[in-house]
């Protein structure tokens, strides 16, 4: 697939990163892109935070490790100025249907979620294990 399809990293076992100890998260973090370049030959740029949950923490082991940028699942769109670790993007599950999918990507469904303006409960946390 790798002809077709762009691999990236999304760490090595899926762990909420920002409640793992600093040594889990980093090790998390910098052996999946190993990994995947080594084992498959693959040039890792892009990590995906597990669940879309990613801190400054994470932001900062991300760019040790040589990422290029980061990809969440917080509320928006990019644009020419977003943060490259804190890219935006939608969150698919596999239950859903075509008109999920429609809803979601235009805007509509993160409207709603966040109009009682209450921060969604994933992405960018300040709870972080220390």
């Amino acid at each position: 697939m790798k002809g077709i399809v762009n691999m990236e990293s999304h760490t090595r076992f899926h762990p909420c990163l920002p409640k793992c100890k600093p040594a889990e998260a980093k090790k998390e973090i910098l052996e999946s892109k190993t990994i995947l370049e080594k084992e498959f030959n693959l040039g890792i740029n892009a990590i995906s935070y597990p669940n879309g949950d990613y801190s400054e923490r994470e932001i900062a082991y991300s760019k040790e490790a040589g990422y290029k940028c980061g990809l969440t699942v917080d509320f928006g769109f990019n644009s020419i100025k977003s943060d490259l670790f804190r890219l935006k993007r939608l969150c698919v599950n596999d239950a859903d249907d075509i008109n999920e999918l429609i809803v979601k990507a235009s805007g509509v469904w993160d409207f709603f979620k966040t109009l009682n303006g209450k921060r969604q409960k994933f992405g960018w946390t300040d709870n972080i294990v220390q």
